[in-house]
């Protein structure tokens, strides 16, 4: 009764009204703590025990609402000290969920309370759930294949424990719940473990057809509409982090705390995004939650700064870190970024090396492999650039590799010097910067350090490098490309930029943001661009793509495009945007831009507590995404919404071709996924129930053993290759 009467007020308490107010969703305890300014105080020295009834989603107050699979102890508790703490209730009275049309309003403020709850680690992986699609939809008949999102997922250090039976891993603490605990709470979600998360689809089947073509009337056997599994991926720093029960990779904690007015701790993504010490050692740890990348038949999970981890397609159970079939040493870095030719089945990577000492040299390693993922000595490249390069982005535009390095110094050489690597500290990084174009082909050595004066030196390909003067318009750090093509002497890129700069440079603790100045505070202002290059005047026209009212776009997180034109001429470019157009919010909604009027050309958003994470293009069945449909892309965009109000997350679809119209079908995940997932849809990875089920019993079974060779060095010392690596380096020999 308290609590109702607390809630009917007309100013509702604040988030520190309350020392703490607990959950109750079962029969258990409740301690409930009043202000202090009452008049007169009133202990309650006993426990309050009360019956819970259940009762429909509906009239249930959604401080009762918790993600399923989700440890009982854990609770909204907040870091102590933090004024970021969400209220330990939400209104009853909670918008419902709205749908806007394209021509609708967009300027909606979203329930920042509703976004915040997102950032709740998953306390149980998931082996192999059988979905079904809800409100009388189902998936199209031409939509299969496997549908991978990585995202950071485990806020909490050690939140899992080891396995029973799992021999020697015996966790010196126990988990905690999300915040209880500053020291093991990750102090920006980029810092989280990562999760990985497999849907495999499944259309409905056709009906079966006797001899003559006629239907037989016999109701063909109908596969659940998708398979879910959910694993952590298995990192060395996720192992030993797992076992001790605490947070030891702690590097970055310093400058992520420390207030700053530039994107270096930008939200969702950083623009410091590790220690400069390269390789994984004890200050750069591998998290687990890059964009998936799935080549060649081999699924891995990269990382910037790090080696990827090989993880395999149908149990989603890490194998180790892969050294690419021997192209990559031990500790060498690699980005954690990757770009595709569809044309020629190629795709291209890199690797970024800091120099040591006052960092006068940064070389980057350019490697390309074909369809087989092999790279040949023709195909690998060194660039060199003056200075530290924050290489954060690849692209392919026909005969030429695009990167943008932003202009960036060391700010302080002695600290540098005396092995102080946290790039908040001895960083500081311009609004300027260079944009090159390799060559791809056989180069040794491209350099991009200024030559010496009065000393020439022969380069056997022609290196483009065009300056990106200021434009007060944003940065050229962190650029996000989207895609790129040539036409004769133009090369056209579309990417996400950032305005550069955080209103305040304040720094919030988890869960960050509960209401929408906060999350204003933190997160800087990205937009969709084209870069138009001219490669014989070596210059750049630099376009802001517009809204749909001919005024500034809305604020965006993640684009993409159809993945059968990557490195070629595209019609459309859909992304995650936020529904307070121009200004930034959280993505929320799904966007379709059309590139030749440069304006928005379709948008749908939910309700103002459901959010939309970055859409994946997932091709049709049996089409090459340009079959004539309106924006030549006839297949479907794939994304994970979460619900404030439930508390859990949906796979929507939706088709590409109209956006507008909403999703064609709806799968609820019974999970909740937090925010910044990254996806990749898979059109041929498409397996049975019964063989994923397999599969995962078999890891299942190996991981109990505890003899993962990623806890066990492997290698060979004569070849720097690994037992998993022989299927890599032999596999076309074979």
């Amino acid at each position: 009764r308290i609590k109702d009467s607390l809630r009917k007020q007309s100013n509702p308490p604040s988030a520190h009204t309350f020392a703490a107010m607990a959950d109750i969703p079962r029969r258990g305890t409740c301690r409930i703590f009043l202000p202090s300014s009452l008049l007169c105080l009133l202990h309650i020295s006993s426990v309050l025990s009360l019956s819970y009834v259940r009762a429909p989603l509906r009239n249930c107050p959604r401080s009762s609402l918790r993600p399923l699979r989700s440890s009982p102890a854990e609770t909204d508790t907040a870091p102590p000290g933090s004024d970021a703490a969400p209220p330990p209730f939400f209104a009853d009275d909670a918008s419902a969920s709205t749908r806007y049309p394209s021509a609708g309003p967009i300027n909606t403020e979203p329930d920042l309370l509703a976004y915040s709850t997102a950032y709740r680690t998953p306390r149980d992986e998931i082996s192999a759930d059988n979905l079904e699609c809800s409100g009388g939809t189902s998936l199209p008949v031409d939509l299969a294949g496997t549908y991978y999102v990585s995202v950071p997922a485990m806020f909490s250090s050690g939140s899992i424990p080891p396995p029973k039976g799992s021999g020697g891993m015996r966790p010196k603490t126990q988990p905690v719940a999300d915040g209880a605990d500053p020291a093991r709470t990750a102090s920006h979600p980029y810092d989280a473990d990562g999760l990985l998360l497999g849907l495999t689809l499944n259309p409905p089947p056709e009906p079966e057809l006797d001899d003559d073509g006629a239907p037989t009337g016999v109701p063909p056997e109908t596969p659940p509409a998708a398979v879910l599994r959910a694993r952590y991926v298995k990192t060395n720093a996720y192992q030993v982090e797992r076992k001790k029960g605490l947070r030891g990779y702690n590097a970055m904690d310093a400058g992520r705390r420390s207030p700053r007015a530039d994107q270096g701790n930008d939200h969702p993504l950083p623009l410091f995004r590790h220690s400069l010490q390269y390789g994984l050692n004890k200050k750069r740890a591998h998290r687990g939650h890059g964009r998936p990348l799935y080549w060649s038949g081999r699924l891995l999970v990269p990382w910037e700064g790090g080696l990827p981890y090989k993880v395999d397609p149908l149990a989603l159970s890490t194998v180790g870190k892969s050294v690419l079939g021997g192209v990559m040493g031990p500790d060498q870095p690699l980005g954690g970024e990757y770009a595709v030719c569809a044309r020629e089945q190629r795709i291209v990577m890199y690797s970024n090396r800091i120099g040591e000492g006052k960092a006068s040299r940064t070389e980057c390693e350019i490697l390309e492999f074909d369809k087989d993922f092999v790279c040949d000595g023709t195909r690998r490249r060194t660039v060199a650039f003056d200075g530290p390069a924050l290489i954060s982005d690849v692209a392919i535009a026909g005969e030429y590799v695009v990167m943008v390095v932003p202009d960036a110094q060391i700010s302080d050489g002695i600290k540098y010097a005396l092995g102080e690597r946290d790039p908040a500290k001895v960083l500081s990084v311009g609004v300027g910067g260079t944009l090159y174009l390799f060559p791809r082909g056989p180069d040794p050595l491209t350099s991009a350090v200024p030559e010496p004066e009065g000393v020439e030196i022969k380069r056997p390909d022609p290196l483009i490098s065009v300056p990106l003067e200021p434009d007060g318009l944003g940065t050229e750090a962190d650029l996000q490309f989207v895609n790129a093509h040539r036409d004769g002497d133009v090369v056209e890129i579309d990417l996400v930029r950032s305005s550069g700069e955080i209103p305040s440079s304040k720094s919030l603790p988890w869960p960050w943001a509960t209401d929408l100045g906060q999350y204003r505070s933190i997160s800087t202002r990205r937009s969709l661009w084209r870069y138009t290059v001219n490669l014989r005047r070596r210059s750049v026209e630099r376009r802001e793509y517009a809204g749909a009212d001919g005024g500034r776009g809305p604020h965006v997180s993640g684009a993409v495009v159809n993945p059968t034109r990557s490195g070629m001429k595209h019609d459309r470019v859909y992304a995650a945007a936020g529904s307070t157009g121009e200004d930034v919010s959280p993505p929320q909604g799904i966007v379709a831009y059309d590139c030749a009027s440069g304006t928005v050309a379709g948008r749908w958003y939910p309700g103002a507590d459901e959010f939309c994470g970055e859409p994946s293009y997932a091709t049709a069945v049996g089409r090459d995404g340009d079959d004539g449909a309106a924006g030549g892309d006839g297949g479907y965009l794939l994304s994970i919404m979460y619900s404030g109000r439930t508390r859990e997350s949906s796979l929507l679809v939706f088709r590409a071709s109209d956006v507008s119209a909403g999703p064609v079908a709806t799968v609820p995940l019974g999970i909740a996924v937090p925010h910044g997932g990254r996806g990749l849809h898979v059109p041929g990875a498409s397996w049975g129930a019964t063989e994923i089920e397999r599969r995962v019993k078999l890891a299942e079974k190996m991981e109990k053993k505890g003899d993962r060779w990623n806890e066990v060095k492997s290698d060979f010392s004569g070849l720097g290759l690994r037992l998993d690596d022989f299927e890599e380096v032999f596999g076309t020999m074979l």
